[in-house]
């Protein structure tokens, strides 16, 4: 039994114990015999000697004869109390069974065993009869403490009447000046299991505020994901972050793409960047990728080249080189940026190779080679996306190459323009 178990079990004995001094003390019809025997088996349960205990009520036990129907009521009760001292609970229901049966404790006190009853039900997964008895007390008593009303929403969850829990699970949150964590749980599970995210948004964020565990703000974020809210969907995972709970690969990379996603790229960098630098984030192709993309959208091409470099060389395919080459254009590189697009064109597999091959082009006519540049012109003419200024480019070469001392660049008609 796990320590866990232990204290909740503790915890239920501490509270079953506190109603039976006053349902001794309730009655004056108790004998002086019967009185004393009651009490001192109570007080030594509560002080662990439980052998005492059972020894004290098995010699009252003996004069039952002479019990009246409250003094019977009170043994049996006690003897309940007893047995889940002892963690035997089936005992321990039987026994609290038997007193009610006799109907013969004043109604507080038929109400509190009543309710004690309903928690053992519940604690040893009974659940029909948890819900039963849970309902009746609830019927009548005047009280509606909010600790009966999650009971009752459990018992119902437990057992598979999801729809039927889910009244109690609201009115114990509801009525609660501070809701358990436990009880913000059960509701929370209830309206996603009914994609009822709108209702599920305000219980989570009661869980963060009340319970700031990561747990919360990532089902947080998710949720205002889910309701298309992407701003908050950012916020509740920046949160995450800056209190140190974002501590897995996954969450690293989904926190810096929402950076990218919101124009705020220069965040996802330094998100990436660290997590890398921890050891969090492995260092593969997409991490790369990623961190790549942060920096060009910030227009930091600088920064870009090396983590895009990395990811080029491990990636499958040529759309990282085609990426690099245009890093390397937008620095006017044109060296770096004709070997990187050789890599694309060479590696294959891209999904604009009309594009590499008028940006080869252009490397390669910024750096004087013409003739090396028009082949890769004259394949770009061949795709629509890059034909028409593909075809200025191969004018400006042939015309150049005719001797046209007026020949210029921008007769190309901005064919040189490259983006991220």
């Amino acid at each position: 039994m796990g320590s866990r178990g232990r204290c909740q079990r503790m915890a239920l004995l501490a509270f079953l114990l506190l109603s039976l001094p006053d349902a001794i003390r309730a009655q004056h019809v108790v004998n002086k015999f019967a009185y004393d025997a009651l009490i001192g088996s109570q007080e030594a349960i509560e002080a662990g000697q439980i052998a005492e205990a059972r020894a004290i009520l098995e010699t009252l036990r003996e004069k039952e004869a002479r019990l009246n129907d409250h003094e019977k009521a009170l043994l049996y009760q006690s003897y309940g109390y007893l047995e889940a001292a002892e963690e035997r609970y089936p005992e321990a229901i039987a026994h609290l069974e038997t007193c009610l049966a006799q109907n013969a404790l004043p109604e507080a006190g038929q109400l509190q065993t009543l309710y004690n009853l309903s928690q053992l039900y519940l604690a040893t997964e009974r659940f029909p009869e948890a819900v039963k008895s849970l309902s009746r007390w609830l019927r009548d008593t005047k009280d509606r403490p909010p600790d009966a009303l999650y009971m009752l929403a459990a018992a119902y969850y437990q057992h598979g009447e999801r729809k039927k829990a889910l009244t109690p699970a609201i009115l114990a949150v509801r009525e609660a000046e501070k809701p358990k964590e436990a009880w913000l749980q059960l509701l929370l599970s209830l309206y996603v299991e009914r994609q009822e995210y709108e209702k599920a948004r305000p219980v989570l964020e009661k869980l963060t505020q009340l319970y700031p565990k990561k747990v919360y703000w990532m089902q947080l974020a998710a949720v205002y994901g889910e309701l298309g809210q992407e701003n908050e969907s950012l916020a509740a995972l920046e949160l995450a972050y800056t209190q140190g709970l974002l501590d897995k690969d996954d969450e690293l990379r989904r926190l810096a793409r929402l950076y990218i996603y919101h124009e705020l790229p220069y965040l996802g960098a330094r998100v990436m960047e660290k997590g890398l630098a921890g050891g969090i984030v492995e260092p593969d192709s997409e991490a790369y990728e990623i961190l790549a993309n942060a920096w060009m959208r910030a227009r930091e091409f600088d920064r870009a080249i090396d983590p895009l470099s990395r990811a080029a060389s491990a990636a499958e395919d040529g759309k990282l080189y085609l990426r690099l080459g245009q890093a390397y254009a937008e620095k006017e590189d044109w060296g770096a940026a004709a070997a990187a697009l050789k890599q694309a064109i060479a590696k294959g597999g891209l999904d604009d190779p009309g594009t590499a091959s008028l940006l080869l082009g252009v490397a390669l006519f910024n750096q004087d080679q013409l003739a090396s540049a028009r082949p890769h012109f004259v394949r770009a003419a061949q795709h629509e996306k890059t034909g028409k200024d593909a075809r200025k480019w191969i004018k400006l070469i042939d015309k150049a190459q005719r001797g046209g001392a007026g020949a210029d660049v921008d007769e190309a008609g901005g064919g040189a323009t490259v983006g991220s």
